[in-house]
């Protein structure tokens, strides 16, 4: 889901982990939901590693149609590279996958560990790793029974989330926080 980049979204990492996943299992498929400078060239790297046939890209979809596509999920992954970068960035992605209870497959940097509720609603695997990311998602895959857990996990984690919820904090936070009218001297 979002920009397909090389650079931002380590599409290449995913591309790769899937078709070493698919070695190992015969059901799988790709959806990849969005567009970018890098979609063609994500297109011919899938052919090269001969997974073209399962993959299937989107390009940019209308933010309404989100939902209907995660929910087509067992899971969502959210490759992540070992940058300043990478740990400064929240990716919407993994609240949208939270929403729609699907388990989310990342790397462990930034607040990823904290959105994730600690692993209770997806797996954490080591940044900028083909092969954890490949791991990770064959350990999930063939664990029904705990994906099916991550899956209930990720719906309730959503809740911290909620716009409104998200809002009164923000609110509360400029009202009491430190620079109320009271506390700022002139």
């Amino acid at each position: 889901m979002g920009t397909v980049s090389f650079v931002n979204h380590a599409i290449d990492l995913l591309l790769y982990a899937f078709a070493a996943a698919s070695v190992k299992r015969d059901d799988l498929a790709l959806l990849i939901v969005g567009g970018g400078k890098d979609l063609a060239r994500a297109q011919v790297l899938a052919e090269e590693l001969g997974i073209a046939p399962l993959c299937r890209f989107t390009g940019r979809v209308n933010g309404g149609d989100v939902p209907a596509l995660l929910r087509l999920a067992t899971v969502s992954v959210d490759p992540a590279r070992n940058t300043p970068t990478e740990a400064a960035r929240w990716p919407l992605k993994i609240v949208e996958s939270l929403a729609a209870g699907v388990p989310v497959l990342t790397g462990d940097v930034g607040d990823r560990r904290e959105m994730l509720g600690d692993g209770q609603a997806g797996l954490l695997v080591t940044p900028d790793d083909t092969d954890a990311l490949t791991q990770g998602l064959l350990t999930m895959l063939n664990a029904p029974q705990r994906l099916a857990a991550m899956a209930v996990a990720a719906r309730l984690l959503a809740t911290r989330y909620e716009s409104i919820r998200i809002a009164k904090q923000l609110l509360d936070f400029y009202s009491d926080g430190p620079l109320t009218q009271s506390s700022v001297q002139l």
